[in-house]
């Protein structure tokens, strides 16, 4: 299951949530990237995985005066620069037209995207994983990943 939730305000505030969970043989898998934007601006994001109820990795970026301070599980934090103004989580809600990289809330790192057709987009991840996005009147109908040595595809449900 994939819920993946857009609020936008009256004062220019977008939040994205994205919650994720799955069941595979002896594991369960539970993700959870928030990312709350201000005038198509990033402010902040944090992305959490767990894995059998235990978490095993997390990150959070902060948008601080004109940069970005990135903390995570695995590393010291560091600083990034430019303003981010496409992430993942858009990625739900937005086809990402006229775009060759993203941000990734989860890696703390911009990431490459291509068109492989008509309304169809390739997220490269840097361990070689491709993730595909499909989309109609540009809303993601279809999202397909690898995980756990799958492939795992999300439809959109569009009965709600």
């Amino acid at each position: 299951m994939l819920q993946a939730v857009c609020t936008e305000s009256s004062d220019s505030v977008r939040i994205i949530s994205l919650q994720t969970r799955l069941s595979f043989p002896f594991r369960k898998v539970f993700s959870n990237i928030q990312a709350r934007y201000h005038r198509n601006t990033l402010v902040y994001a944090s992305s959490e995985k767990h894995i059998n109820e235990e978490l095993q990795e997390w990150i959070t970026v902060s948008k601080q005066n004109e940069r970005y301070r990135i903390e995570s599980h695995d590393a010291e934090p560091r600083y990034f620069n430019s303003a981010i103004s496409f992430s993942v989580g858009l990625l739900y809600h937005y086809e990402p037209q006229n775009k060759s990289s993203i941000f990734s809330e989860r890696l703390g790192a911009y990431v490459p995207i291509k068109p492989t057709g008509t309304s169809v987009y390739e997220m490269r991840q840097p361990d070689g994983k491709t993730n595909v996005f499909t989309y109609r009147n540009g809303i993601c109908t279809e999202m397909q990943t690898e995980m756990m040595a799958s492939r795992v595809k999300f439809k959109l449900n569009e009965g709600k």
